[in-house]
């Protein structure tokens, strides 16, 4: 397999070389970012999930929707420009908050994470989104890994909890994505009919009357 991986096996037909290696899709990893596997480990979950992840990879419909806005859920009132796989994979990658450098094993040198934001939430931003683009670079077969950078900033808007790079529970990851999920697709309640009638005010307030004492 290793040979596989770097071109160095060859059969008797020639179709396994450097050249003409594809990826299967689906197999491609996640990377971490700090001691973020426990977000890895529920978004791969999810992702071989064939329902969850076909729901999210047709959100915004097919190819012939590229470039046109669509509206995620139904009567919901978001509306995201669909885009090319292309374009999926330089978004998700692509960190809006200044970087450092998380230590690698043995306190080597690590990879590029960016940094929690102080103020998070001047921007509505949708997970859902993030999850459309996220499934389909994971199953675009195109790479062997991928670094969720806007995924991770989407989700620290809503949770403080998981602001950072520290290790959390993955039940608790799972719980919120899915609250958070239902929340997005779910349309806003109905504003008040004008045609009801208004409640009726509250009833004035008793007042006490004084007792006159007579004088003896």
């Amino acid at each position: 397999l290793r040979a596989a991986v770097h071109g160095n096996a060859s059969q008797d037909d020639g179709t396994l070389s450097v050249r003409n290696f594809v990826l299967t899709p689906g197999t491609m990893g996640v990377r971490n970012l700090g001691n973020t596997c426990y977000i890895n480990s529920v978004l791969q979950s999810l992702s071989h999930v064939r329902a969850f992840r076909n729901y999210f990879i047709d959100l915004l419909g097919d190819e012939s929707n590229t470039g046109k806005k669509v509206e995620v859920g139904e009567g919901t009132g978001r509306h995201f420009t669909r885009t090319d796989t292309v374009t999926c994979l330089a978004t998700l990658q692509r960190s809006k908050r200044t970087t450092t450098r998380t230590a690698g094993r043995g306190g080597g040198r690590g990879t590029h994470a960016p940094k929690p934001p102080r103020d998070i939430g001047a921007k509505d931003e949708s997970v859902c989104f993030q999850l459309h683009t996220l499934m389909r670079v994971l199953w675009s077969g195109s790479m062997t890994a991928v670094t969720p950078y806007a995924f991770i900033e989407s989700v620290w808007r809503y949770v403080a909890q998981f602001r950072g790079f520290r290790q959390q529970d993955a039940q608790e990851f799972l719980c919120f994505l899915l609250d958070r999920v239902d929340t997005e697709l779910s349309p806003p309640p109905p504003p008040p009919s004008s045609s009801s009638p208004p409640p009726p005010p509250p009833p004035p307030p008793r007042r006490r009357r004084r007792r006159r004492h007579r004088r003896r």
